[in-house]
């Protein structure tokens, strides 16, 4: 499987891998915050190649074999990952492509479809709350045992109880300037073929965020996976699979 490093700027190398007939439609994945690329497990990875797609995966700044450097030393901002998405594809020759993001790859996939249509086939976004959602300050909320500001559940407090003092708050994306917030209108500006997928398990964000997305976007499909949480298994991967397959490649 070909590998590359991609240079995303001066001192920072991103690295990515190419698997799948190099002649199909490329998919790129997008991992969750402070997830490198082995977040895609090999099942789910062959699944993509089997139904049809070139996969591209790569670790994002700070994760895996990519660059890692002092955050507050060199700073960036969550459009800095949306570039270095752009700088995966114009590295390996790819003009367009389908999108799948997962999490805080879910939020950089709208922010794609609202920047970069242009390099988009379609995007799917899962795991993910919709720009304009108050999501941090929710999380902050469910941790002082207030209510949500806007009726959207916040993270079930099992997952905020596991992440509490953990690495998780000392990695760069979880210093990431929240920006999101203010972005919510623009999602009326996404044209992209949309998918967003919700799994039912998701305790980050649970059900009805994906719903509540998929209304903010013109023509977006939506589809629920029972069993779909954090985690890909062996019996959620098949439906998803089937779900962005069907989804990009009809």
């Amino acid at each position: 499987m070909p590998e590359l490093l991609v240079e995303a700027e001066a001192d920072v190398l991103l690295w990515s891998q190419d698997l799948g007939d190099p002649a199909a439609p490329p998919l790129l994945l997008i991992t969750p915050d402070v997830s490198s690329s082995e977040h895609w497990p090999d099942d789910l990875l062959a699944g993509f190649a089997a139904a049809g797609f070139r996969v591209l995966r790569y670790d994002q700044r700070d994760t895996g074999r990519s660059t890692r450097r002092d955050f507050e030393q060199h700073p960036y901002t969550i459009d800095t990952l949306v570039k270095d998405a752009i700088r995966i594809l114009d590295d390996w020759g790819i003009n367009r492509a389908h999108v799948f993001g997962f999490g805080m790859g879910g939020a950089i996939g709208q922010l794609l479809a609202i920047e970069h249509a242009d390099r988009l086939l379609s995007v799917t976004l899962a795991g993910s709350f919709a720009l304009g959602v108050d999501f941090f300050g929710n999380w902050e909320r469910a941790l002082n045992g207030e209510p949500s500001a806007d009726g959207l559940p916040p993270p079930r407090m099992e997952f905020l109880d596991a992440v509490a003092g953990g690495d998780h708050e000392d990695h760069p994306h979880a210093h990431l300037p929240d920006t999101l917030l203010e972005r919510g209108p623009d999602l009326a500006r996404i044209t992209t073929r949309t998918l967003v997928v919700q799994g039912a398990l998701d305790p980050i964000c649970p059900p009805p965020h994906g719903r509540h997305l998929a209304d903010r976007i013109s023509g977006a499909d939506f589809v629920e996976i029972a069993d779909l949480g954090l985690e890909f298994t062996e019996s959620n991967r098949g439906p998803l699979v089937r779900a962005v397959a069907g989804h990009c490649l009809r």
